[in-house]
């Protein structure tokens, strides 16, 4: 697995959140970006890291950093699982794994 650097250029892939359509890498990418890496949405551990992650987020956000939370699931796969629920930072659906392909 590859570890990105300062000054490294993650690639421009177009990608889909959970709640939003059509978005590209350089569009996001403003300062400190975490991009945390989960299998798919419905497995206990990654739901479980998500749980955690929530609870922590405010540590990323005094940083400075934003953060994407990568899984290996569709859109709709992830609605229906969050349903109400509402998350601080956004889940990007990469199920055609072209985040993990980057790595």
């Amino acid at each position: 697995m590859r570890r990105f650097q300062a000054g490294d250029r993650f690639p421009n892939i177009r990608f889909y959140t959970a709640f939003e359509e059509g978005q590209e890498v350089a569009d996001i990418l403003k300062g400190k970006t975490v991009f945390w890496f989960l299998r798919y949405i419905g497995c206990t551990v990654c739901n479980y890291d998500i749980h955690l992650l929530r609870e922590r987020y405010q540590e990323f956000t005094s940083l400075g950093a934003q953060v994407f939370v990568v899984m290996q699931s569709d859109t709709a796969h992830v609605q229906a699982d969050l349903g109400e629920e509402t998350l601080p930072f956004a889940i990007i659906c990469d199920e055609e794994k072209a985040f993990y392909g980057a790595l």
